[in-house]
């Protein structure tokens, strides 16, 4: 049975490997890269600036002005695209426009990489933002009963909480124990590893119902689409929130390939973010302890993420703060490195991995770290061993276990923050 698991998960992590690598692009030059490498190796990406509307019998978007370099250093994706195309064309950002990237002059509208046909020129128009109206996707799914979702927040992982003098969330993380305390700032290697496996905690459960305003999608990866929200439900009000939903093809493959419930996947990545938080706080506290908060600078943090379910439809979602600024990524779930070696915030967030490594007896790596400056967001573990004793896939979907932790083994050089912490050698 644990043989068969193993098969089937080494196929299922291939696949996402795949995918996180944009491997099989079909777009390649004569030295065999990819016009998303070009992007990368260039700098720039060549924008064709179309019309608001369609128009004509064809029902196209027509051209305005010719063609333009617009300078481009992230990594490729829907998001970075439309800040760098908002970034040059700064006077219709200024009135207030939105960036929209088309898949042709015939659009449609793309929301992920995936949609774009080509990237040797992009095809973007300027439009008014749909401000506090909800998304159309997420209504014509089901998913919105009237204008107001409700999103009830279960507690196997977090409680939530609401506090009767200030009104703000609190939260615990359970343990596999009774305690009804947070868990504790220091965690063993033992608690760690039990993290990668569902919890299920022997106190009742306790619920929080949040009405929100579901106004615009923000944001898409491999795994699951983002949508920025607002509340009036007290405690949750004057925030933005993220909503973060799967894409109905990973919950085919978490479902049928891996044998899981999408329950048991979300409540996992909770607590793998949770877990992911801890050692940030860890690393956070011996930079404090050690007198370098000077030398060391702003440490990389993450947020607390809940589990919910949508009232009517018992769909899993995560919740979390919306993070503001440009978002970059740092190190990948696969191991490899996303920015230089020079880049200040890449080598805080290698010496973050390097600082999960030693903390976990080499047994786990906090990987894929990403966010917008200091502020991290969507991590992903990787584990020694991939399957548990009781045969039960360890952390989440984008846990690619030795292979990623050899990767980054390989490619990590010690900076000056490993060295101001006195982390060891990774090699």
């Amino acid at each position: 049975m644990a043989a068969k698991k193993q098969d089937t998960w080494d196929v299922f992590r291939e696949k996402m490997k795949d995918k996180r690598c944009k491997k099989g692009q079909p777009a390649v030059n004569k030295k065999g890269l990819s016009a998303g490498d070009l992007i990368v190796r260039n700098g720039e990406l060549v924008v064709q600036r179309l019309s608001s509307e369609v128009s004509g019998k064809a029902q196209k978007y027509s051209r305005i002005g010719a063609r333009e370099f617009v300078p481009f250093n992230e990594e490729v994706s829907i998001h970075a695209i439309k800040a760098a195309c908002e970034r040059h064309y700064k006077s219709l950002s200024e009135e207030g426009l939105k960036c929209d990237v088309l898949a042709g002059d015939q659009g449609p509208s793309c929301l992920s990489m995936e949609h774009v046909r080509d990237l040797k020129v992009v095809h973007v128009r300027f439009i008014k933002p749909q401000i506090n109206r909800p998304s159309t996707s997420f209504v014509s799914k089901g998913i919105m009963r009237e204008e107001n979702p409700a999103f009830s927040f279960m507690s196997e992982c977090v409680h939530l909480r609401e506090s009767p003098d200030k009104r703000k969330i609190k939260s615990e993380r359970c343990s596999s124990s009774a305690a009804k305390r947070p868990a504790p700032k220091s965690l063993t290697v033992s608690q760690m590893i039990k993290l990668g496996k569902l919890i299920k905690p022997s106190v009742a459960d306790t619920t929080h119902t949040m009405i929100i305003d579901v106004f615009s999608f923000d944001f898409s990866s491999g795994f699951r689409k983002a949508y920025k929200a607002s509340s009036n439900t007290a405690g949750f009000e004057g925030k933005d929130w993220v909503v973060k939903r799967y894409l109905e093809k990973v919950v085919n493959e978490v479902t049928n390939d891996l044998g899981q419930s999408m329950e048991e996947q979300t409540k996992k990545v909770v607590q793998m973010h949770h877990l992911s938080k801890n050692f940030a706080d860890q690393l956070s506290k011996t930079v404090k302890q050690k007198n370098i908060c000077e030398k060391f600078g702003p440490v990389m943090q993450f947020q607390m993420v809940y589990f919910g379910k949508i009232q009517g439809t018992g769909e899993c979602i995560t919740i979390e703060r919306y993070i503001k600024g440009e978002f970059v990524k740092y190190v990948n779930n696969t191991g490899e490195l996303c920015v230089s070696s020079g880049h200040l915030l890449g080598q805080k967030a290698e010496c973050l991995v390097h600082f999960s490594y030693e903390k976990s007896n080499h047994q786990l790596m906090v990987l894929d770290l990403q966010g917008s400056s200091h502020m991290l967001f969507d991590p992903e573990v990787a584990s020694k061993k991939l399957v548990g004793e009781e045969n039960e896939f360890m952390f989440c979907a984008g846990n690619l276990s030795a292979d990623a932790i050899k990767t980054f083994v390989q490619n990590h050089k010690c900076n000056k923050f490993c060295q101001l912490l006195g982390l060891n050698s990774i090699a």
